[in-house]
């Protein structure tokens, strides 16, 4: 186990536990949002698929008196479901008896993580120190760390020094981190809540995904923004932002176009190409492909059960990897490999989750965003995930302590 790890992961339980004191959340906030906890230094953030910022929780959790609590409709929906998930998973023992366990772990991790989050919830009701100004401190320094990560990066290949996998050999210099998906979600709330935030700030939402060359992440939250934005603007703002749009895409198209090879940027350059999509599609679904020739009647109501792997033949090249994944780059058809058509259940969790976790305004747009998100994101098996959704809850708490 890395030493990195551990002491990261004392040091959140100890703030999780203590976390009623003041400035403990803003500095744990800092340091799983701001700090280098990339996608090439995996094992310093997380070890036996367990990411650090779950011991926060954990702390948060046992420091608590558990007094009697309440249960509205939602509550005792999540918690039927989670029950209903624990008898599914029981029931159909025989599809999985001979899978690994810890690919079983990784198919169940998202709900056994998401309940710990839903305690945590329902015990603190709210975030008291919730602060958006917190969040603009955060976004400030990520914006510098960020920038400057990835000058090394691009500069003197720092990240080589970290993971030798040929993945980062081949392909664009990209710096990735808990930010990167954090900042979406963000915008989508600030947006849909009419939150105004200083003109500075866009600046340290736009930088940060640019170098991310996350194409997906920064299409849809155009996209999401847009729907946001149209929904309230009169004939007159329609007619300005149009013209706007117009000329932000001409500018883009000129950067992205001149685009080198090296940049993040050129990943959205070859959305430009109908053949590369086709061939990136073809080549994404391809594993899931494979394996429904393995199916029979049976599979397709109940999968192959918890911990199926798909066969990845691209993996070859990756020494460090299993040609065999828990997961593809898009989701229905991961959870369809695994649960048949009863892969709406485990869908139904991450509905309620989200409704739990999420302001009543933000809501679907972040569930519009995720669901489009999952076309080539298998999320519910990111380790982000479950700290995407912790601050959603921040952020609701955030809204409610400034209407209070």
């Amino acid at each position: 186990m890395n030493i990195t790890f551990i002491f990261f992961s004392i040091l959140f339980f100890l703030m999780g536990f203590f976390y009623s004191r003041k400035n403990h959340f803003k500095i744990f906030l800092f340091v799983i949002l701001v700090f280098p906890f990339t996608t090439f230094n995996t094992k310093f953030h997380v070890n036996f698929q367990i990411p650090i910022f779950l011991f926060f929780l954990i702390g948060g959790l046992l420091k608590n008196k558990y007094k009697n609590q309440g249960f509205d409709k939602l509550d005792l929906l999540i918690l039927s479901s989670f029950f209903v998930f624990i008898a599914y998973s029981f029931l159909t023992i025989p599809l999985y008896i001979n899978h690994e366990i810890i690919n079983i772990i990784k198919d169940i991790k998202f709900i056994l993580f998401g309940f710990i989050l839903y305690l945590f919830v329902i015990i603190n009701k709210k975030i008291v120190s919730a602060s958006l100004t917190d969040i603009d401190f955060i976004l400030k320094w990520n914006f510098i760390i960020s920038t400057v990560f990835f000058i090394l990066m691009y500069s003197f290949e720092i990240h080589l020094i970290f993971n030798e996998d040929a993945y980062y050999k081949i392909n664009e210099i990209r710096y990735i981190n808990y930010s990167t998906y954090f900042i979406p979600i963000y915008s989508i709330f600030i947006l849909s809540n009419q939150i105004k935030i200083k003109k500075i700030n866009w600046l340290y939402i736009v930088i940060p995904l640019l170098i991310s060359g996350n194409r997906t992440i920064i299409i849809l939250l155009i996209f999401i923004s847009a729907i946001i934005l149209l929904r309230r603007l009169s004939v007159k703002k329609l007619t300005i932002l149009f013209s706007t749009t117009i000329s932000l895409f001409l500018f883009l198209f000129i950067v992205v176009n001149n685009a080198s090879a090296s940049s993040p940027i050129y990943r959205i350059k070859k959305l430009l190409s109908f053949e590369y999509l086709e061939t990136a599609i073809n080549t994404r679904l391809q594993p899931f492909y494979l394996a429904l020739n393995s199916f029979e009647p049976h599979n397709y109501f109940f999968g192959k059960g918890l911990g199926f792997t798909y066969f990845i033949p691209w993996f070859h090249y990756r020494k460090d990897l299993d040609n065999y994944n828990i997961y593809l780059d898009s989701l229905i058809p991961t959870l369809f490999g695994k649960y048949g058509i009863f892969l709406i259940l485990p869908l139904f969790i991450f509905f309620l989750y989200l409704k739990k976790f999420s302001d009543y305004k933000s809501f679907i747009f972040y569930f519009l965003f995720l669901i489009l998100l999952g076309l080539t994101n298998s999320f519910l098996y990111q380790n982000y995930f479950i700290l995407i959704l912790f601050l959603m809850f921040y952020l609701k708490s955030a809204l409610f302590n400034i209407k209070n």
